[in-house]
């Protein structure tokens, strides 16, 4: 159940951040759809990066540190890698950009919401417009002239995150298009949460990137008055709110549990429990820079929990979705209570019965701290005792543990001290 990838970060910029090198306006008469006819370029626009890598590994490349009192040298960077499923965002927003040219979607929405961006944990977005080369714009975003609040679309390449780490991102994906003979481009930038790369696709130079037609259909959310702003760069960087898709909860000893789940980067996870027998969640604890939590003693019963990851970015934290809801049951302690002779070969292993559990397991070994595998005992459980069948003049080391179903799932409660017996 538990994510089993290593998810190292530090979250980026969550506020979009826009620069207007240049601008000009105008407005045009918007329904809620609009279709556009634009000419895809995909071919030259992959080749952007082999510019990008090679700025990111430039001798002595740098950025502003946020008082434009210091250059930072960005050194160590490796590639980044192209990633198709970016590619495929890219080509959305490349479209979007020439109704409405800002980091807002023409429907109104954030541009992180364009395609399916469910593989990343970081992710920024870089625009331009009226450039007609891979050069020129990317000469354009390197922004060597500018100071730190100019400078959005260099640490972007970078990778560069708020807190000035130069980890944020480890793939890119490009568009280009043509549209009323203007050019138009999107850098889409991601951390990935697995290293493997998207299947590759053949470039696409000429049809819409969703479903195949040659006409873009952007939705907007004005019926008219929509205005366009023309600008040569902007940059938006923003951090994923990943929910925890994943949670482990263990018995430990009085009536409490330990909880693991995956680690999605956050600054904080909140935990909410809640008895079959309440009408609603409760919190129960806030956990920073972990994953793991063992609660205090829980009275009997069946229990749910689930989690919320939170973000902080530039001191203000938000929250991702509640992870699934898991449930367990507190589940008493039996005890062996006694070992004897039950007929040739078998031994009677009497315990001590807990309530409201469906079943017992027993393992046993031949060693105090050795390997304990699970023995198929016949159980009797309203008498208290089970039959097993151990060999004569050897020594075993025995224990056993209640469990009760949840929802088809076996939840285990801890195991009984160790009991000793040998048969004569």
């Amino acid at each position: 159940m538990k994510y089993a990838g290593k998810i190292s970060l530090i979250l980026a910029m969550a506020m979009i951040v826009t620069m207007l090198a240049s601008s000009e306006g105008k407005t045009v008469q918007a329904a809620s759809t609009t279709t556009l006819r634009v000419t895809y370029d995909q071919t030259g626009a992959r080749t952007m990066l082999a510019s990008i890598n090679e700025f990111r590994k430039s001798t002595g490349v740098w950025y502003w540190n946020s008082s434009t009192t210091k250059k930072l040298l960005a050194s160590g960077l490796g590639d980044l890698e192209y990633d198709y499923a970016l590619e495929k965002i890219a080509m959305i927003r490349a479209a979007e950009i020439a109704v409405s040219f800002s980091h807002i979607r023409p429907n109104g929405e954030s541009c992180f919401t364009a395609g399916d961006d469910s593989d990343f944990i970081v992710r920024g977005e870089n625009i331009a417009s009226g450039y007609k080369s891979v050069g020129s714009v990317v000469a354009a975003w390197e922004e060597d002239k500018e100071d730190y609040s100019g400078q959005g679309h260099r640490r972007n390449m970078l990778g560069v995150l708020s807190d000035g780490s130069t980890d944020g991102f480890d793939a890119v994906g490009v568009a280009h298009i043509v549209y009323n003979g203007t050019h138009y481009w999107v850098q889409e930038f991601g951390t990935r949460k697995s290293a493997s790369s998207t299947t590759y696709t053949t470039p696409n130079n000429y049809t819409d990137p969703v479903d195949g037609d040659k006409s873009v259909i952007v939705s907007l959310t004005a019926s008219s008055g929509t205005t366009i702003e023309k600008s040569s760069a902007t940059t938006a960087t923003a951090a994923k709110k990943t929910a925890v898709s994943a949670v482990d909860i263990v018995a430990a000893p009085g009536n409490s549990f330990k909880l693991t789940w995956d680690n999605t980067g956050a600054s904080e996870y909140i935990i909410y429990y809640k008895k079959s027998a309440w009408s609603s969640f409760k919190e129960l604890a806030t956990v920073s820079s972990k994953t793991t939590y063992t609660t205090d003693s829980l009275t009997n019963g069946t229990y749910e929990f689930k989690i919320k990851a939170g973000y902080t970015v530039s001191g203000k934290t938000t929250y991702s979705a509640y992870s699934p809801v898991f449930k367990t049951a507190t589940i008493g302690i039996p005890y062996i209570t006694g070992i004897t002779k039950y007929s040739a070969g078998r031994v009677k292993v009497k315990f001590s019965t807990v309530k409201n559990v469906d079943g017992y397991q027993f393992i046993r070994s031949t060693a105090y701290n050795g390997t304990y595998v699970d023995y198929k005992a016949v159980v009797y459980k309203v008498s208290a005792y089970a039959i097993m069948k151990p060999v004569k003049n050897k020594t075993y080391y025995y224990r056993v543990r209640a469990y009760k179903e949840v929802d088809g799932v076996k939840i285990y409660g801890a195991w009984s001290p160790v009991a000793i017996y040998t048969l004569k």
